[in-house]
């Protein structure tokens, strides 16, 4: 009987009807807030972020939140507070086959189902990484729901959907494996990564100044990253970090 607080997805249209509870079946589904749940909550709302999982989550969260690296801070910061209705949602699923430690896919939307827009991400972390590396996963991945909301916040021209200040999705995977260089080193652990015709590490022993390149061959060697069936690069940055966001014609985007 009341309008849901946090509105929906441009990429959902029906998410945006403020008064269709649980996308209309509420036999399977259920929202017992309208505000951020975890993807992993029960259907019958009988609790709310208390899997195993989520408690692990917030856990390392708040151990990032604290870090002095102010990337990594930013990182955790971008995922705001359980119940906070920001547009962040987090799950859990094997991405392993897929190589992936994490994934978001952020899109514009609406908090509140109005005419202001925000980034709307949707953050999966592989239920297969644990200890470093699940730590790093959350902080890769936070970077990128950093990016999204940045963009957003840069402001979004209705009429052509084109940011103030686009971020790609190169840029954001360079800022992206920064932060995961910075907390496998803050652990004082280190890993390999197929760079082709030899393997290149992130982590322990890695300097700053070292990434870029790292990064590049990273992602030219891995298929996750493909744009358009080429490997992303700074000359095949691929769209930007918000899909559904226009980049301005005839503007060569920096690396």
């Amino acid at each position: 009987m009341s309008p849901d607080p946090l509105g929906g997805s441009l990429a959902n249209p029906q998410s945006l009807n403020k008064y269709a509870y649980a996308f209309n079946n509420p036999l399977t589904n259920t929202d017992p807030t309208g505000l951020y749940v975890c993807a992993d909550d029960p259907k019958d709302g009988s609790s709310h972020c208390a899997s195993k999982q989520d408690q692990a989550f917030e856990k390392s969260l708040n151990g990032l939140r604290g870090s002095s690296d102010s990337d990594v801070a930013r990182a955790a910061g971008a995922y705001g507070k359980q119940n906070d209705a920001n547009g962040v949602t987090v799950g859990f699923a094997d991405l392993s086959k897929k190589g992936e430690g994490g994934n978001t896919v952020s899109t514009l939307g609406s908090l509140d189902g109005g005419n202001t827009l925000s980034a709307i991400s949707n953050v999966t972390i592989s239920t297969k990484v644990s200890g470093a590396d699940f730590d790093a996963a959350i902080g890769h991945e936070g970077s990128h729901v950093a990016d999204a909301q940045d963009v957003v916040k840069s402001g979004i021209d209705a009429s052509t959907l084109t940011a103030g200040s686009d971020i790609t999705h190169y840029q954001s995977e360079q800022r992206a494996y920064g932060v995961t260089n910075s907390i496998l080193n803050s652990e004082n652990e280190s890993r390999k990564f197929d760079c082709g015709m030899s393997t290149c590490s992130l982590g322990r022993g890695t300097m700053t100044g070292q990434l870029p390149g790292i990064v590049d061959d990273l992602l030219s060697h891995s298929p996750v990253y493909n744009v358009n069936g080429k490997p992303m690069s700074s000359t095949n940055q691929g769209g930007s970090v918000v899909n559904g966001v226009n980049q301005h014609p005839n503007t060569t985007v920096p690396h």
